[in-house]
């Protein structure tokens, strides 16, 4: 899988959901004091670090929250683990990078203010300068600002890109994931799912229990309509022979004839479709 096109320096590759646990693990355990879990949407990043702090006293500031609502937070749960959550603009709002910057110093107890004058705080009894010692965890999809400020603080933590492959993915989803219908389908389709996500299989489920294609509606949603059109006329029984399949193809609008085999190709090589010899696949009237 390649890296990240903006990956941070000094990040470290995680491809497995057991190699991320010891992660979150010390980061509950306040063994890291600052980690940045950098990954694509739908892959579980925050149930999972919800579960490493399950039981124990936290802070939950999530994308919605304004840099004095972030300040706000940081002085309730002083002292206590602290995740950011899907929060891009914590590194290119000025006044949220700054807090940031304070909160990721690397001595243990760590000075935040906040300059501005505000009625705010005095109404919710926050001072305007307090110490903290919370360990950090920055969830987010992407680190695209590497500037000198954010590099800094990049340096302070450890950066980590989470990038597990589609089977890891859908093995996880086993745990929780209750429709094996679904589920086996997904399954049988991992191949060509382009950034399999989590949420998925909620969706098809949630199409599922309202009658609609969700089949076809995943396939098209995974680009992956041309190959479901040769499965089912390969599964057709009205047809009788490939030659039939074949013009069935072409009268559809869905490619060449030649089209038609490269698809059976991939829908063997991906084992969706059983081998059937040598030869299986190939356009008889080329050979």
């Amino acid at each position: 899988m390649p890296r990240c096109e903006h990956s941070p320096p000094r990040a470290l590759t995680v491809r497995s959901y057991d190699g991320l646990t010891p992660w979150l693990s010390g980061f509950a355990a306040r063994v890291f004091t600052l980690v940045l879990l950098i990954g694509r949407p739908g892959l579980g990043k925050s149930q999972m670090a919800q579960r490493a702090l399950e039981g124990q006293p936290h802070g939950w500031i999530d994308c919605h929250a304004t840099g004095l609502a972030m300040y706000c937070r940081l002085h309730e749960h002083r002292d206590r683990p602290v995740v950011i959550d899907d929060e891009n603009s914590v590194l290119s709002d000025p006044g949220k990078l700054s807090l940031m910057n304070a909160l990721c110093q690397t001595n243990p107890d760590r000075t935040l203010r906040w300059d501005s004058t505000t009625r705010l705080l005095e109404e919710r009894g926050v001072p305007p300068v307090f110490q903290t010692s919370s360990p950090v965890l920055v969830i987010t999809n992407r680190l695209a600002n590497h500037g000198p400020q954010v590099r800094a603080m990049i340096d302070r933590g450890q950066p980590l890109l989470f990038q597990p492959p589609a089977a890891a993915v859908h093995a996880e989803v086993a745990n929780w994931f209750t429709d094996r219908e679904v589920y086996e389908f997904i399954g049988t389709w991992l191949a060509v799912i382009p950034g399999l996500s989590m949420r998925d299989y909620v969706k098809a489920a949630q199409m599922k229990r309202t009658g609609m294609d969700w089949r076809r509606l995943l396939l098209e949603q995974w680009r992956a309509g041309k190959l479901a059109v040769v499965l089912r006329l390969r599964t057709d029984a009205f047809f009788a022979t490939e030659e039939d399949r074949v013009a069935a193809f072409v009268a559809g609008g869905h490619g060449s004839r030649a089209s038609y085999f490269r698809h059976v190709r991939r829908l063997r090589d991906l084992g969706v479709i059983p081998p059937e010899g040598p030869g299986a696949g190939e356009d008889p009237a080329a050979a």
